[in-house]
């Protein structure tokens, strides 16, 4: 037994925590994925300080629960990667109905709990890989999410088991054919996907049926690259999916 051999430390636990979470990127330095301030996240902490786009996704997530809900009420649905909590309870209040939100980062969950939790609203951190309980949601809201995870037929897999029967997911991710990844290098996102991409992903669940697309526009792009964000009045949704987000409303089948 080596008795100098002497437990880690702390700051040593920390740093290897933050490298086991982070995928390397070459000749780039590592960036912590869950960060609350890391520049990939809305950290308003009122919803006026939302920037408009990301507020108008929540907003058609909660009509489109309101109206495709199968003659049933919407009582109790999950936010995946909530962040600070904002866009979760915005659709509580809308839909007028319990839901729970879910993210990575212990500091926007901390967030989420001082400004937007509610009788309403709920956070918990979770990390993925997780498992959810089996048919309990009405609705499942995942925005700008799955292009996150490398292992995105798991992560898909896992919230169709979630839903009940008759469940609602709204799904939305960058577009690939309007949106290169290559051309606009993000350490936080994993890919993105085309319409063609997703639906293929979905269909392999043999669980969804696609029930209306919609698109939205962000920025100004030059040569395939961002070269700035959009004015607000040019962020609106639409329907069809020619946009550089898209965005999917499925329902679980059986």
């Amino acid at each position: 037994m080596d008795t100098d051999r002497q437990p880690p430390g702390d700051q040593q636990v920390k740093s290897l925590f933050r490298r086991l979470l982070v995928r390397p990127e070459p000749a780039e330095p590592a960036v912590d994925r869950y960060a609350l301030c890391s520049g990939e996240r809305q950290i308003g902490r009122t919803l006026a300080e939302v920037r408009f786009d990301h507020v108008a996704r929540y907003q058609l997530a909660a009509r489109l629960i309101e109206e495709h809900s199968a003659d049933r009420e919407a009582t109790f649905g999950l936010d995946v990667f909530c962040g600070t909590g904002y866009g979760t309870r915005l659709v509580a209040e809308r839909v007028n109905c319990v839901l729970l939100g879910i993210d990575a980062s212990n500091d926007a969950i901390a967030v989420a709990n001082a400004d937007y939790a509610s009788t309403r609203t709920f956070f918990s951190t979770k990390i993925f890989p997780f498992s959810l309980p089996a048919r309990s949601f009405d609705f499942i809201v995942c925005l700008e999410s799955i292009e996150h995870i490398e292992a995105a037929n798991a992560f898909l897999d896992i919230m169709v088991e979630a839903l009940k029967p008759g469940g609602l997911l709204i799904l939305s991710t960058p577009n690939s054919e309007q949106w290169s990844l290559a051309l606009n290098p993000n350490p936080f996102h994993y890919r993105h996907y085309s319409r063609t991409d997703l639906l293929t992903l979905a269909e392999a669940e043999n669980k969804l049926e696609l029930i209306a697309s919609f698109s939205q526009d962000l920025y100004h792009f030059e040569g395939g690259r961002i070269l700035t964000s959009l004015a607000a009045e040019a962020m609106g949704i639409r329907d069809g999916d020619d946009g550089q987000i898209l965005l999917f409303l499925f329902r679980r089948l059986a």
